[in-house]
């Protein structure tokens, strides 16, 4: 995951650019072209977890368009902060 910290809103820099490996094989690099969304966030399951007491218990979720030299689509991408982890939530083919 590439991320550009020019906007404050988000909350460990703003997606730009980003590698998707599909269950077909292979690996693909998108380039996000606009947060379609505004970005929002919801609370983990704390009680489910091992995290350590004082970590931030936010994951945001952005919904994006984005584009490779395979297509382009709209996704959704979270972030869970505490993990400082990306994942893939939703992708549709355009």
């Amino acid at each position: 995951m590439t991320v550009a910290d020019d906007d404050p809103v988000y909350p460990l820099g703003r997606p730009v650019e980003f590698t998707w490996t599909p269950r077909r094989g292979g690996v693909r690099i998108y380039q996000v072209q606009a947060v379609l969304e505004t970005t929002w966030a919801t609370t983990r399951q704390w009680w489910r977890e091992d995290l350590p007491y004082d970590a931030p218990l936010d994951i945001w979720h952005y919904r994006l368009q984005a584009c490779s030299g395979h297509g382009s689509g709209v996704l959704m991408l979270s972030l869970d902060v505490a993990r400082r982890r990306w994942s893939l939530e939703r992708f549709a083919d355009g």
